[in-house]
């Protein structure tokens, strides 16, 4: 009997050391630890072998980054503010998560420009690529991580547009300053481009507004302006008190992200940052590669999965549309493309030959209504719209802006109105070849005229 009780143990005992060491998946995935009621934080599941590396506020990592906030988080990194003790300033520190470590493309591109960033940093173009300070590796519980270190920079687009001032659902900057900022974008993509480098993921959340200089600062400071840290403890929940018996995969508390800083430290100035799924020209992602969000995909990436310079285009006039009025073009509810689709085709109408079996399947899917043909379509070709939507036929040529830009009371300059609202609909083109070229973007009048 005894020796029977003592297989047993030994039985289940090696089974949980191998299950806790060799990760291998329950029979369920309930979740170990207590969700988090924290609004800006990352997975708390993704604490595990291969993923997210545990961080705790006042770590010093590479013998001189100490961490003081969490700036934000992505599904393969975790990005903190910290401070250089070596050099006296304030800078963003990237952990990339363990399986993404190996075979980072981001490094990889950071030293392929890291000739051209030096010798064209404060040339056009090259000042507005987010470059790399220092770059290390750590070992921790759940395997070894990949650390990039950049410049500390403001809030994104996406969060300028998102915080106080808004107008309805927008935040409206001022024209100039918007043609300002705007330039600034197309002149950094042309400078990847010119590299025979693609961005990968051109949204307005990954391009930052600059801070003025803060390295002076002391730690409270920072608090005084990027807010306190709001903290959660990490909780195990009762099912898997085991696991933590082994191994803390997870830290002792999450760390909520900082809000916005004060408005009064950001400059006019902007970079393109976080080039996780940058690549070359000459090598293309393939299909589960492709990491752009549905509201900034070109129809050639939906159709054929396919991402190229020319689908860089179609993400930019999202970007300039977003950072002029202030809301995205397209929305999905969802995060599902067809949606984005069928938005597409409300204002660009007709769908090309190439894609009209595909498109016909994606729309009926969508809708399960063979009406929604007739809804959309008058069979011209153009897109007609209820005027509740703001929109128009873009066969009038004079108010193809509204097409984008809808009605407005916010006292627009109607002539700006027009010039962009053109600039769009030659951005936004079925065929990836007929879109404008960075260059032709930059001569368009909408730049050209103050």
């Amino acid at each position: 009997m005894l020796a029977s009780i003592t297989i047993s143990t030994t039985f289940f005992l090696a089974f949980i050391i191998y299950r806790v060491f060799f990760h291998v998946p329950a029979p369920v995935s309930p979740g170990r630890y207590k969700p988090s009621e924290l609004d800006d934080v990352e997975d708390i599941e993704e604490y595990e072998q291969g993923g997210f590396h545990p961080v705790h506020l006042g770590d010093i990592y590479n013998d001189r980054y100490k961490i003081l906030h969490k700036l934000g988080w992505g599904g393969f990194s975790t990005v903190w503010l910290a401070r250089d003790l070596v050099l006296s300033r304030y800078v963003a520190l990237k952990i990339i998560l363990a399986d993404a470590s190996s075979d980072c493309s981001e490094l990889e591109i950071f030293q392929k420009l890291r000739a051209a960033l030096g010798d064209e940093r404060k040339a056009e173009g090259g000042r507005y690529i987010g470059g790399l300070l220092d770059s290390f590796a750590i070992s921790g519980p759940n395997g070894t991580h990949l650390c990039l270190v950049s410049e500390l920079m403001g809030p994104s687009i996406d969060a300028l547009s998102d915080c106080c001032g808004k107008v309805g659902d927008r935040r409206r900057l001022q024209a100039n300053f918007t043609r300002k900022i705007a330039r600034q974008v197309v002149l950094g993509l042309k400078f990847l481009h010119s590299k025979q480098v693609c961005h990968g993921d051109i949204t307005s959340s990954n391009i930052l507004y600059k801070l003025s200089p803060i390295d002076h600062w002391s730690e409270d400071e920072i608090y005084q302006h990027f807010g306190q840290p709001k903290i959660e403890p990490v909780v195990t929940l009762p099912r898997s008190w085991v696991y933590s018996l082994f191994k803390s995969r997870a830290p002792r508390y999450l760390v909520e992200c900082c809000s916005v800083a004060d408005h009064q430290h950001i400059i006019d100035e902007i970079q393109l940052v976080d080039f996780g799924l940058s690549f070359s020209f000459d090598s293309p992602p393939g299909v589960e590669g492709l990491g752009i969000p549905c509201a900034y995909r070109a129809p050639e990436t939906i159709f054929d999965a396919k991402v190229d310079q020319r689908s860089e285009i179609w993400a930019l006039g999202c970007v300039l549309y977003e950072l002029r009025n202030g809301q995205k073009l397209f929305k999905s509810r969802k995060g599902e493309n067809d949606e984005i689709l069928v938005q597409i085709f409300k204002i660009l109408g007709r769908v090309p030959k190439i894609w009209e079996k595909a498109w016909m399947e994606k729309l009926d899917q969508f809708t399960r209504d063979k009406q929604a043909t007739a809804e959309h379509s008058d069979g011209t070709g153009a897109a007609p719209v209820g005027a509740d939507d703001g929109l128009v036929r873009l066969n009038e040529r004079r108010r193809k802006a509204e097409a984008f830009l809808g009605r407005s009371d916010m006292g627009e300059d109607p002539e700006e109105t027009v010039q962009f609202g053109n600039l769009l609909n030659d951005i936004f083109r079925w065929i990836p070849e007929e879109r404008l070229s960075l260059d032709d973007i930059l001569d368009h009048p909408w730049f050209t005229t103050i």
